[in-house]
């Protein structure tokens, strides 16, 4: 049975959870001297896909009662659905689960935000007042978007604009795309950073990032934006933790902290250079598991991320082109075809397999990313090439 943790307050009224024990907690902060304290081996603050991956694999290793995870959200979204939501070939309740469901019962779940980090002293403080003491600490946080705007509207032509030089940062798939594009008739502005929305006359300002003085006014009847992104508030103001970006500052091969030994990411809010997707939290499982453990003994840490990550391009209602590349953007493909190409079968791994592999899977820590299926194919052709 998932155990969640909440504050103990005394005379005032407030929301209550019930638990599927019919259990009640109740979820308002205390005054400082009425603090909870908690303590645990290893403290997880996240429960997105590389946080209760990880819970998953820890929990697992340490026993019941060693693991805490801290996340605020009652669900759990599997976020690489989003796109085929937003298609209308998936229904937005198909990409989530109740978080109690997700998380392992070995771990301890505190539903409730960090808002404080004291990794001097390693304790984490949360927004119901809890403070955590731990000797291991992952930051598994997500994103915060930084603003957002969306209208709708029938029969409107397309046009993309990026702030980047390309279309896509691998030029392996870049290619591919771009005859996309050209056989749908996107047009695609490159170089262009969005620095004004006018909802009221529904037109977007662009700035061109190569001459400033340029400015191009468009007008739309559906903007979809990608807003910046950063890591929570809560974890940029500790700047003992976070680089001048305000992500976490981890060595990009082995994920620790490069000051904070007993701390690690994964995922989003570590500052390595990769792609943030699913994908990416998936390889960097294995990495950052066999890190901590090595680090909880006092030994050697010597396993290494190569920056995997893996972009399934969807485009079209039965097509798919599945990106996948390192650290240098040079391919890293699972099978023995070429991915830069549209493909069915690559659609149906996004659409159907993809999402089973993740609730069955990687959540309960047993899906490490595809390089040992990637290795097999390998060696698959290698020996068929030999024996022709």
């Amino acid at each position: 049975m998932l155990q969640i943790i909440s504050t103990k307050c005394i005379t005032v009224a407030g929301r209550y959870n019930l638990s599927k024990s019919g259990s009640t907690f109740r979820t308002l902060a205390t005054s400082q001297m009425l603090r909870e304290k908690h303590n645990c081996k290893v403290l997880i603050v996240g429960g997105g896909s590389g946080g209760c991956a990880l819970a998953a694999k820890l929990s697992s290793k340490l026993g019941k009662g060693k693991v805490t995870v801290v996340d605020p959200s009652s669900k759990h979204y599997y976020q690489p659905m989003f796109t085929l939501v937003g298609g209308g070939m998936k229904d937005l309740e198909d990409s989530s689960r109740p978080m109690e469901k997700v998380l392992p019962s070995r771990v301890k779940w505190i539903q409730s935000a960090a808002v404080e980090f004291d990794p001097n002293n390693n304790i984490v403080t949360t927004e119901n007042g809890i403070d955590i003491k731990y000797d291991m600490l992952l930051l598994a946080t997500g994103l915060q978007l930084n603003y957002d705007k969306h209208k709708k509207r029938q029969n409107i032509s397309i046009s993309y604009n990026t702030a980047l030089p390309v279309l896509f940062g691998v030029k392996h798939y870049a290619d591919a795309l771009w005859k996309v594009c050209e056989k749908r008739n996107i047009n695609v502005n490159l170089r262009r950073n969005l620095i004004e929305v006018r909802a009221d006359e529904d037109i977007a300002v662009f700035q061109d990032i190569d001459n400033p003085e340029n400015i191009y006014e468009e007008e739309y009847a559906m903007l979809h934006v990608t807003p910046p992104m950063s890591a929570p508030t809560a974890l940029t103001q500790c700047k003992d933790l976070t680089n001048d970006a305000g992500f976490v500052e981890v060595d990009k091969s082995t994920l620790q902290h490069l000051k904070y030994k007993n701390v690690f990411a994964i995922g989003d809010c570590a500052s390595t250079p990769n792609s943030k997707t699913a994908a990416s939290a998936a390889a960097q499982s294995p990495v950052v598991y066999q890190n901590m453990i090595a680090a909880l003994k006092g030994k050697e840490l010597k396993s290494v991320y190569d920056g995997y990550a893996s972009c399934p391009l969807v485009t079209g209602y039965h097509s798919c082109i599945l990106a996948e590349f390192d650290y240098n953007l040079s391919p890293l493909e699972t099978f023995p075809f070429a991915q830069n190409k549209e493909r069915y079968t690559m659609f149906f791994l996004k659409k159907r397999l993809m999402p089973k592999l993740y609730w069955t899977l990687m959540m309960n820590g047993y899906w490490n990313g595809p390089e040992s299926m990637r290795n097999a194919f390998k060696s698959i052709f290698k020996t068929h090439k030999k024996t022709v």
